[in-house]
């Protein structure tokens, strides 16, 4: 089950954009023109609205306005009443939570300028202090050119570099860390990065991760394939998981499963066959997507002759190495199909990414297999995301 999905705070999760911060001390009658202080955009609310927010604690206790429907502020000081704080960071950093008031429309946030990049606000979303710091580079809380995070967690970690490079330390063994390799740690194991500037990383937390579990918990590093599929669901897990919560549970695991499956196909791990078999499925696994893929490749891959080696297939899988190969190609297509909505790829892409250069042998193929044509296929899904 995913716990939970988060990515850096100079993504959509935070409300707080320093890029359309505006220099001044808002309190609705006065700004100041030291521009020691930044205020985000007007966040709209309604009441009962919770907001979580990180930030440094200033003498002046300013962190929040409130506004009405035509955006006229409602008090001269910060907001107090609903006001929670349920986390101590250290001397200066605090997790608060404030429940809006009825006839509070507006919230726009104050930050004194050292502590900028401290900032963090989500709407109904309340994170914790593990987030909070993957959230906010932390190389703002130490070195400024320097990041370095230790963790040790009780679940699985999914970690995707999408943007630095540096190294990735986990239990006594480090990796090249760099966008596009992925990282899977398991529980009770401590993870450290380390770049010479800042990350930029998704992660997910979850209670289980099959391609890290087939042989006892082991640390999992791979690298996301061209396209950047496994970072795409990934971010889309992060979204869904920042708007929806638990309420998009359904949808996180389908995704999960997606992200397992294609971690999995990445490391080429597959169940256990004699050595002949295993030696075919691999290399189809690794191929499939190759249009000129001939069954010649795939048996010069054994030590026998052809017709020996789809006895042994046949006994092995119960089908053919050409249909099995087939349901390869039928089954990413299937996934493709399932998430388009995400890649927005047509027809004939999923066809030719999954190794059919014959868009009408595609088609029926696909029909035969799923009972229905690929258009038709990818259209259920489209429909079943828009009423959800």
């Amino acid at each position: 089950m995913v716990l939970s999905v988060f990515k850096p705070a100079n993504d959509s999760n935070n409300w707080f954009n320093p890029k359309n911060a505006l220099s001044g001390w808002v309190s609705g009658t006065a700004v100041s023109s030291d521009g020691n202080f930044y205020t985000s955009q007007m966040i709209p609310v309604t009441g009962g609205d919770v907001l979580c927010f990180g930030a440094a604690v200033t003498g002046q206790g300013w962190h929040m306005v409130t506004y009405d429907a035509q955006k006229a502020p409602l008090r001269d000081v910060s907001v107090n009443t609903g006001l929670v704080v349920i986390e101590t960071l250290d001397d200066v950093t605090s997790i608060m939570t404030y429940c809006v008031e009825d006839g509070v429309n507006y919230v726009r946030m104050v930050c004194d300028k050292r502590y900028l990049n401290h900032y963090l606000v989500t709407k109904n979303r309340i994170f914790s202090a593990p987030e909070y710091r993957a959230w906010i580079c932390p190389a703002s809380m130490q070195a400024p050119t320097v990041r370095h995070v230790r963790q040790e967690l009780d679940c699985w970690s999914v970690l995707l570099n999408r943007k630095g490079n540096g190294v990735i330390t986990v239990g006594e063994r480090s990796y090249v860390y760099q966008p596009g390799t992925v990282v899977c740690v398991p529980p009770h194991t401590p993870f450290s990065m380390a770049a010479a500037e800042g990350l930029e990383e998704l992660y997910i937390h979850a209670d289980s991760f099959f391609p890290g579990q087939q042989d006892g918990p082991r640390t999992i590093q791979t690298e996301d394939d061209p396209g950047r599929t496994i970072g795409v669901l990934m971010a889309r897990m992060a979204d869904v998981y920042q708007e929806n919560g638990a309420g998009s549970s359904q949808l996180l695991e389908q995704l999960y499963e997606t992200v397992q499956h294609l971690i999995r196909h990445q490391l080429g791990v597959q169940p256990a066959y004699d050595p002949q078999t295993a030696r075919l499925i691999r290399f189809m696994s690794e191929s499939f997507p190759n249009a000129g893929l001939r069954m010649e490749q795939v048996f010069a891959c054994g030590d026998y002759c052809p017709n020996h080696l789809r006895r042994l297939f046949k006994k092995a899988t119960g089908c053919s190495p050409l249909e099995f190969l087939n349901n390869l190609r039928i089954d990413h297509a299937k996934m493709l199909l399932e998430q388009n909505r995400y890649f927005g790829y047509s027809v004939t892409q999923v066809a030719q990414r999954c190794g059919f250069d014959d868009i009408c042998y595609f088609s029926r193929l696909f029909k035969q297999k799923v009972g229905m044509p690929p258009t038709q296929y990818m259209n259920i899904f489209s429909a079943a995301a828009e009423d959800h």
